[in-house]
């Protein structure tokens, strides 16, 4: 099975990368990434990334985004293009590149949240390279396991830059 692709659009890439750098005080951040399936279930279009907004809550083990500023972003994307929520980005200024535990409890609450309706969501860890200077971007595409465990698994996936993308065409 091939990895799951995440296209982004060149200022969506541009915000996770101005914002992450927020991070040199050691503090994480983050916010929400928005678009389109590209052409399934194992390839998303990220359009949009959200940065925290002004009322985040950020410390260096995690981060609460500013829920008003993530719906406003959400809500004039959709109007000009459609798109939805399809995942969230953040920092860990430590360097793990892969979901820590407590980013996997919160995937668990937003995939279980029926309102959301999420089948499977899109995460982007940031991590810094040369002190910040630089980052570096790593892909998962988290979702409920096939068995009855319970559990999420975390699929790694690649970050490309965007592309036209025809109707029914396969990446």
């Amino acid at each position: 099975m091939r990895r799951p692709m995440i296209w982004f659009e060149p200022a969506a890439r541009s915000v996770v990368e101005s914002e992450a750098r927020a991070s040199v005080d050691g503090s994480e951040t983050g916010g929400i990434l928005l678009g389109h399936d590209a052409t399934g279930p194992r390839s998303v279009q990220v359009t949009v990334a959200g940065g925290p907004g002004p009322a985040a809550q950020r410390n260096p083990l995690g981060f609460l985004r500013d829920l008003r500023h993530a719906l406003e972003l959400a809500d004039d994307a959709y109007m000009r293009d459609g798109s939805v929520w399809v995942g969230e980005w953040h920092t860990h200024p430590v360097g793990q590149q892969h979901p820590s535990s407590q980013d996997m409890r919160t995937y668990r609450l937003l995939l279980e949240d029926p309102e959301l309706g999420f089948s499977e969501l899109v995460s982007v860890i940031v991590t810094p390279a040369d002190g910040w200077t630089c980052t570096e971007l790593s892909g998962w595409v988290i979702r409920p396991s096939t068995g009855r465990s319970g559990r999420l698994v975390a699929a790694a996936a690649n970050i490309l830059p965007s592309r036209l993308i025809a109707p029914g065409s396969d990446p």
